[in-house]
């Protein structure tokens, strides 16, 4: 049967015969098509492969994309609200700008993805892999990233208040100036991180490692420290008693 592929507003992006939306996707992919703000709402598109896919300012809002790859995928601006991707690949995908507010990647592969201004905000990416990630200016507030791998990522001057980090996997990320109020990072390995002028305010940080992390100006205030690792920390950061100079 003839599949249309079109944006929200009619337009046509793509037309031909095929026995469901997910076979004309593929075969659009495979022939290079375009296409950018294509609407795929509420759409069951699980295991399907937009790998290398230009589908900026596309929409998947409420869409089912388990398993699906979206590795090299130019995403920016696209709309993921609410969409369950769990186990997906975006390994090296553009999602700058887009939108994943409460949807679910938990699980999912984002190794090298760029998610720079991401709205993350209540999505779930527990034990998602986020190495290397760019995670800069990302809007995450309540998001789980619980036993995640968020390793060597930028985190920079992100909003991650009230987001669950217990468990995951921090090492060596640059979270600088990074909002983190209210965050649970207890049992996280924070080890050799950058979090200079970070806020992590009435955070759990109970049992983390921050061993060896650059904490020069963070504010510490009312974070919960009981059998944290805090060896070796370097610069000065202000906590319930004061500026407090630690070069353990």
């Amino acid at each position: 049967m003839k599949i249309t592929i079109s944006t929200a507003q009619g337009a046509t992006l793509y037309e031909g015969e095929a026995h469901d939306l997910r076979e004309a996707v593929e075969r659009a992919v495979d022939d290079r098509v375009p296409l950018p703000r294509a609407s795929f709402a509420g759409a069951d598109l699980s295991g399907t492969s937009f790998e290398g896919a230009n589908l900026e300012d596309a929409d998947f809002s409420g869409a089912r994309l388990d398993g699906a790859n979206f590795e090299d995928a130019k995403l920016d601006r696209a709309r993921f609200d609410g969409a369950s991707m769990r186990g997906a690949n975006f390994e090296s995908a553009s999602l700058v700008g887009a939108s994943l507010a409460g949807a679910s990647v938990a699980s999912s592969n984002l190794e090298r993805a760029n998610l720079e201004g991401v709205d993350m905000e209540g999505a779930d990416a527990s034990r998602a892999n986020l190495e290397r990630s760019r995670l800069y200016r990302a809007r995450a507030h309540g998001a789980s990233f619980r036993a995640a791998n968020i390793e060597k990522s930028d985190m920079r001057e992100g909003d991650f208040g009230d987001a669950d980090f217990s468990s995951a996997n921090l090492e060596r990320c640059d979270a600088q100036r990074a909002r983190m109020r209210h965050a649970n990072l207890s049992g996280a390995n924070v080890e050799r991180s950058d979090l200079r002028e970070a806020d992590l305010t009435d955070a759990d940080l109970s049992e983390a490692n921050l061993e060896r992390c650059k904490v020069d100006g963070a504010t510490f205030e009312g974070a919960k420290l009981a059998g944290a690792n805090l060896e070796d920390l370097e610069g000065t950061f202000k906590s319930s008693k004061g500026m407090t100079p630690y070069r353990g």
